[in-house]
């Protein structure tokens, strides 16, 4: 445990702090949304096992589409099962769900229209599928990019997205950015 970490876990009920924190942007779900469908992919599913929480609460019916390497490696099938989502599952090798691709069933429901929602984050390459496919179905999408967030208040440049606006810091102005403003996944 470094020096910070202790003295953080020794503070007790009325202690203050100057941490600064959290920056950035989270899911901001269009009002009124309805019908929402979310797609993961590994260590993407739990950010959008949250949002699917909040969804759920917020009444929007949620459909998942989930990818995984092979079974062993899925997480969060049973609880957003549990949360009442219509749950499609895909791994590369086909030891769970169906084989392939979760992009697939995603645009496949897409082009079945009905969703005012996308949400994606995991691997880069879904996502921007992903995108494609909601902007083809015209559908508002957002993506939750992952990057490596040295500083987490925009001084070193490191977390960096391409968006149609210039260059935006991922640990300020994200993780999560409306997918048609993205450049560079």
């Amino acid at each position: 445990m470094g020096d910070d970490t202790r003295r953080l876990s020794q503070m007790g009920p009325g202690s203050t702090s100057n941490l600064l924190g959290p920056g950035g942007r989270g899911w901001l779900v269009p009002e009124g949304a309805k019908k929402a469908l979310l797609v993961a992919g590994g260590i993407g599913v739990p950010p959008v096992l949250c949002l699917a929480d909040m969804l759920v609460e917020q009444g929007v019916d949620v459909d998942v589409c989930l990818g995984f390497g092979t079974a062993s490696k899925a997480v969060g099938v049973d609880e957003f099962r549990a949360l009442g989502a219509t749950v499609n599952v895909c791994t590369d090798d086909g030891s769970l769900g169906t084989h392939g691709f979760c992009t697939d069933p995603a645009a496949k429901l897409l082009g079945e229209g009905g969703y005012d929602y996308v949400a994606s984050c995991g691997p880069a390459v879904m996502m921007k599928k992903v995108a494609a496919a909601a902007a083809e179905a015209g559908a508002y999408c957002e993506v939750s990019l992952e990057r490596m967030m040295s500083c987490g208040f925009g001084a070193c440049n490191t977390c960096n997205v391409e968006t149609v606006d210039g260059m935006k810091g991922a640990c300020m102005c994200g993780p999560v950015f409306d997918a048609s403003k993205v450049v560079v996944f």
